[in-house]
């Protein structure tokens, strides 16, 4: 008789090294003990007791789970100690400081652009941690990767939450940041792998437009700073920005280029396998040690040493090794969107690229094209639920696309990864080489900026339980699950009709009264007003052009029947949102702005729209009475409006009656999107009522 499931010990490790790692940062951040962290261990031992007692039969499962208990207590001790290390500061926040570091990275804009540095020392005391350090246009002397640093700035420490996430600098391990406007100074100092990273970068640049030389660079090594938007954004929407991610198709195709070489040069295989890895580490080295690229390079050196000992190599256990390593050594790399998007690819295609390929051969597909399908399929249903959840909306055009991109691009990446790092070597070559090996790519970015591929993206929806839901659905249709067809079938339809009746209640909720959701990021703000008749979204000055996308898939909204919008830059912000939405208000007291794409914008005082009666008392201030409860919402730092239920602001203002106020993105109240996350406010009846007020430690 089957197995119901093959159990994989490293598979549960690794799932309870992610658990842990998530139960460490919530503990830290509800300020509760770190003896917490050992609750796992409790029931465990109590498994392990019960079976050495009654029986000895089960002993393996239950030293299974006690490892699997004692990997996720170590795990949220290492994350619970990582955000105690991040958040100490013994500096004066925002004084400033003569700082010293070394130049891993550099991106510049045409204005300015940034530096990040390791290696720190302020005023000549060695400091843990990496800096992001802006550069105005007049910073000082020229400086590249590899270089040390020298000059005067503020020092400012970056908070390890932010809007109620995990910020994104301290996802990169970047701790502080600060800014050079003048008198930096810079010493070169001899680094190869700069260097080589410079030598890339110049003999591209030089012998190729920049368009098609960035995203070669972005190919060769994930560095897509200098990337069109307007190209990233159609290689996003066509399901294939993927290709700017060094992960296993890269670093799969360095370690079987250099055992090629190695075996036609007779050297033996554990040499030849030993080097490849070491060349695979090395590229891996040369792309900062990104996370896709770190966790394919680790997953090869598995799979070599498998084949060294002539053992047999498991896709699922090489990638649970590999999550394990990555994440004792950054634990907060696990909300990484590149960590999660590499993870889960690979996951997705060991655990369900079989079953697909399998459906396909019977119905008499070749096995070559049963194949590309199934591992085009499956990486798209891993990668489905990070995609939306990270960037609002998945790409269905991606899962025929990869079909044919996968394959061409091996073939363009083998000939551009030779040819420029010959001409890396020999740049004097470069002119009569490199323009005639990026002909195809070039070929390629124009046929992927003209396709719109905007059509084919899904969103508006990705939050709560959806994750897990979906995840329950795609195992139904893993071939790692030894079930009969009927009861593979039933698992499949009743989670997907769970995950469809999900979706529809979260879409169509509330179903009487309004919710109210306020965001912030940064330095604007938005609140969004659902009710059944109809969706208003109001944007203050500032917002950025993405997070109200964000906002709307996060609460299930597809989309806004009307945009208020306030301030005096949001106008022009607007532009850029793309919520399809024609109907757009702004304050008869504002200058009017020109016309965009069709949109006529409608200069009001008062007006109703979904239900909802505003009043606007300046181009900075709109009130909303929402089901008989008003809400003011102020885009700069004091407002005209005196008299309010609710007011929406950054800072406290003395001249406002309120019986409640909320703060966009000051955080001198712990009722504050900057603290806590987003603010949900449910009304109903002329009545309100917050939802979430568990404020942090």
């Amino acid at each position: 008789m089957k197995k119901f499931a093959n159990i994989r010990p490293p598979v549960l490790c690794a799932l309870s090294v992610c658990a842990g790692t998530l139960s460490g940062l919530a503990i830290y951040f509800f300020g509760e003990s770190p003896a917490w962290a050992c609750a796992a261990l409790i029931p465990a031992a109590a498994v392990f007791a019960v079976c050495f007692a009654v029986t000895k039969k089960i002993l393996k499962p239950a030293i299974l789970v006690s490892v699997c208990a004692l990997f996720c207590v170590l795990s949220s001790l290492n994350s619970y100690y990582a955000a105690v290390r991040f958040d100490d500061f013994s500096l004066t926040d925002g004084a400033q400081y003569r700082i010293t570091g070394r130049v891993t990275e550099i991106t510049e804009t045409e204005n300015a652009g940034y530096a990040v540095l390791d290696g720190l020392q302020i005023d000549g005391v060695k400091t843990p941690g990496k800096m992001y350090v802006y550069l105005s246009p007049t910073y000082g002397e020229y400086f590249d990767e590899g270089y040390t640093v020298d000059f005067v700035g503020a020092v400012e420490k970056n908070s390890l939450f932010e809007y109620g996430k995990l910020n994104y600098y301290a996802v990169s391990g970047i701790k502080y940041s600060s800014a050079a406007y003048s008198g930096l100074q810079s010493t070169y100092r001899f680094s190869p792998l700069a260097l080589a990273r410079s030598r890339l970068k110049d003999v591209l640049y030089s012998n190729l437009n920049r368009e098609t030389a960035a995203t070669a660079y972005g190919m060769l090594t994930g560095v897509t700073a200098g990337v069109d938007e307007n190209s990233l954004d159609s290689f996003r929407q066509g399901g294939v920005a993927h290709i700017f991610a060094v992960s296993g198709l890269h670093i799969g195709l360095v370690f079987s280029i250099v055992s090629f070489i190695l075996k036609k040069l007779r050297f033996g295989n554990v040499a030849a396998y030993a080097v490849s890895v070491g060349f695979a580490f090395l590229y891996c080295a040369l792309c900062g040690f990104g996370m896709s690229a770190l966790r394919a390079s680790i997953m090869c050196a598995v799979a070599a040493v498998a084949k060294m000992c002539k053992a047999r190599y498991d896709g699922l256990n090489s990638l649970s090794v590999a999550v394990v390593v990555i994440l004792a050594l950054s634990p907060f790399s696990l909300f990484s969107v590149g960590f999660q998007l590499s993870v889960c690819a690979v996951g997705g295609i060991y655990a369900f690229s079989g079953g697909i390929a399998y459906v396909l051969s019977r119905v008499k597909a070749p096995q070559k094209i049963a194949s590309a399908v199934g591992a085009s399929f499956g990486a798209q249903l891993g990668t489905a639920p990070v995609m939306i959840a990270q960037f609002g909306y998945m790409s269905l055009a991606g899962l025929l696309l990869n079909i044919v991109v996968i394959p061409l691009f091996s073939v363009i990446f083998s000939v551009l990864f030779v040819s420029a790092a010959v001409c890396a070597i020999i740049p004097a070559i470069a002119a009569y080489i490199l323009p005639y090996v990026c002909l195809p790519l070039e070929l390629f970015i124009s046929l992927m900026v003209a396709a719109d591929f905007g059509k084919s993206v899904i969103g508006g929806f990705g939050s709560g339980l959806f994750v897990p839901l979906y995840f329950l659905t795609a195992l139904a249709l893993t071939d790692k699950l030894n079930i009969k067809p009927l009861f593979r079938a039933l698992l499949f339809s009743g989670s997907a009709a769970l995950l469809a009746g999900y979706i529809l209640i979260k879409a169509n909720a509330p179903f009487s009264g309004f919710a109210v959701t306020v965001s912030a990021n940064r330095s604007g703000g938005e609140m969004l007003i659902k009710s059944q008749q109809g969706t208003v979204l109001i944007l203050t000055d500032g917002t950025g052009t993405s997070h109200p996308r964000d906002l709307m898939n996060e609460t299930y909204t597809y989309g806004v029947d009307a945009v208020v919008l306030l301030g005096d830059e949001c106008a022009v912000n607007y532009l850029n949102y793309g919520l399809g939405c024609n109907e757009v208000y702004l304050s008869a007291d504002r200058i009017p702005v020109m016309p965009y794409a069709g949109i006529e914008y409608r200069y009001e005082r008062e007006f109703t729209v979904c239900g909802i009666n505003f009043t606007f008392y300046d181009e900075n201030v709109v009130c909303a009475e929402v089901g008989g409860v008003k809400i003011g919402v102020c885009a700069q730092d004091n407002t005209s409006l005196l008299d309010c239920d609710i007011l929406i602001s950054d800072y406290k203002n003395f001249m406002a009656d309120c019986g409640l106020e909320l703060r966009f993105n000051s955080k001198e109240t712990t009722l504050s999107v900057a603290s806590i996350g987003d603010l949900n406010i449910r009304i109903d009846g002329g009545r309100y009522r917050l939802e979430n007020l568990i404020p942090p430690r």
